[in-house]
């Protein structure tokens, strides 16, 4: 739905293919092509990656990533198949990322995928690059920026996921930036596997998690992980034919870094990652991307300290149910002096709150031990001011019930989601709902049913956009969107 209402100003050029047809049949297989030229001369309003795919028969959904130079642009999963075969894309704009296609690049897609006489859908995916001809602004917001994979983009090309997997901390280390760096990005793609996987909640662990970003051991960034729930997960009939929640595109958590441009450019800094409340039973993908933009003077000298409070606290509401909430306030401030002698002050503040519960009776939890039923409910907000652009803020509330039968030769799963997500940006603001209700019986009399309701509300400067569509049983029975002027920065009310 976001794609039907995603629009750009700028004067459309060409598309440009690079992996068509791909087989992806195995854990280790990656597809590596290459981008040769686009289609007209940058820099350009917008720039989108897409990765369309089909498979047929059974198989589990696979997730995986596309990378452009060694730099990750995009990290998405798959849907569960048909025995007939299905087909899906997903479009994520990478405007901020145009600096990796001025020049011929390598292109690689990795989707670990394992093909067996039971599990028999092979995944057939193509990667192409549409790109948007300059008109009055660039629609990122971002001025054209280098890209800086923080990962060896070799090992990451050859070896994606064993070159990102992290337990608990990532380090890393930045090479020294251009003495004219104005402003810095940390981009941190991200995605929690086998324990860390959010079903209804973190199975094998505690309902929450806090990413926190450290340059040169100094608090730099905080925020919490969206759950993503793939299509297969809680109850598979609750995504089709719809998405599993943010399964297709599993957006980066973007940290302003600006206030350690001084020591960012006076030598190499040291990024570390922590990801808080992580179970040791699972594992997350990181794979951290600097977004590096120019400024109008050098920097000659400068430093930057920061305060990070907060922290997850947990405790038992009942033998059954723990729950977490965390409070956290970030405050960086830089200092800076330019080869001219003028001062300059950045900073970066961020305040966040959460509180998250996950319930189960029977079972134990996890992917060993389906408990009889889990109920996860949780409301994550918080809003940040960065060093440069507009102030941000967001509301994600969700929750998930499951009640499951275990029979000897088969199951009953009853399941429901809802998620109710708001954000803004500036004068851009967009709003996310979905409901969703399924049953899934295996045996005689088996049942296989589902309704769901997906909308989005968007607003951008004085246009505003509506897009809804409604499922049962499998297919989609109403889809509707509109588009009309409306009042800058007033949020996506529906018109009069």
């Amino acid at each position: 739905l976001m794609q039907d209402i995603f629009q750009v100003d700028g004067i459309f050029c060409g598309t440009v293919s690079v992996i068509q047809g791909a087989a992806l049949s195995g854990y280790s297989q990656i597809v590596t092509e290459r981008f040769s030229k686009a289609p007209c001369d940058g820099p350009w309003e917008a720039v989108r990656v897409t990765l369309a795919g089909s498979v047929q028969g059974r198989q589990f959904d696979r997730f995986g990533g596309v990378f452009v130079g060694g730099a990750e642009v995009l990290r998405t999963s798959t849907p569960e198949p048909t025995p007939e075969g299905i087909t899906w894309s997903v479009t994520r704009d990478v405007t901020d990322y145009a600096g990796l296609f001025q020049w011929p690049q390598n292109v690689s897609a990795s989707i670990p995928n394992v093909v067996t006489a039971v599990y028999t859908g092979v995944l057939h995916i193509n990667v192409s690059f549409s790109f948007f001809a300059s008109g009055r602004t660039r629609g990122s917001g971002l001025p054209e920026a280098a890209v800086v994979p923080l990962r060896s983009p070799h090992s990451v090309m050859v070896s994606p996921w064993n070159s990102t997997l992290t337990q608990g901390w990532a380090n890393f280390t930045a090479r020294r930036l251009a003495a004219d760096t104005g402003g810095v990005f940390l981009d941190v793609f991200a995605s929690g596997h086998e324990c860390e996987e959010f079903e209804a909640g973190y199975d094998c662990g505690t309902p929450l998690r806090r990413f926190v970003v450290y340059v040169n051991g100094v608090p730099a960034g905080v925020m919490y992980p969206f759950p993503v729930v793939y299509s297969g997960g809680v109850n598979p009939l609750l995504w089709r034919p719809l998405a599993g929640v943010e399964s297709f595109s599993i957006s980066p958590l973007r940290f302003d870094l600006s206030p350690f441009v001084p020591r960012m450019v006076a030598g190499e800094a040291e990024v570390a990652i922590r990801v808080e409340g992580a179970s040791a039973s699972g594992v997350w993908y990181v794979n951290p991307t600097l977004v590096v933009v120019a400024g109008d003077e050098e920097i000659a000298s400068g430093d930057a300290a920061g305060t990070l409070t907060g922290g997850l606290r947990h405790r038992n509401l009942s033998a059954t149910c723990v729950e977490s909430r965390d409070d956290s306030d970030l405050l960086v401030r830089g200092q800076m002096v330019t080869r001219s002698g003028r001062r300059k002050t950045l900073s970066v503040s961020a305040s966040l709150h959460a509180v998250s519960a996950y319930d189960t009776t029977a079972g134990g939890g996890g992917p060993a031990q389906p408990p009889d039923s889990r109920l996860a409910w949780g409301v994550m907000s918080g809003s940040a001011v960065g060093a440069s652009g507009p102030a941000s803020t967001f509301q994600y509330g969700f929750s998930i019930s499951v009640n499951q039968t275990e029979f000897s030769s088969g199951f009953d799963i009853n399941a429901t989601a809802a998620v109710d997500s708001f954000h803004t940006y500036g004068d851009a603001v967009w709003n996310k709902t979905l409901q969703s209700k399924s049953r899934y019986r295996s045996e005689e009399p088996v049942v296989q049913t589902n309704a769901a309701a997906e909308r989005y509300l968007v607003s951008l400067g004085s246009l505003c956009w509506d897009a809804s569509a409604r499922v049962r049983d499998g297919a989609v029975v109403e889809k509707d969107g509109m588009q009309w002027m409306c009042e800058p920065g007033a949020g996506p009310g529906l018109p009069a």
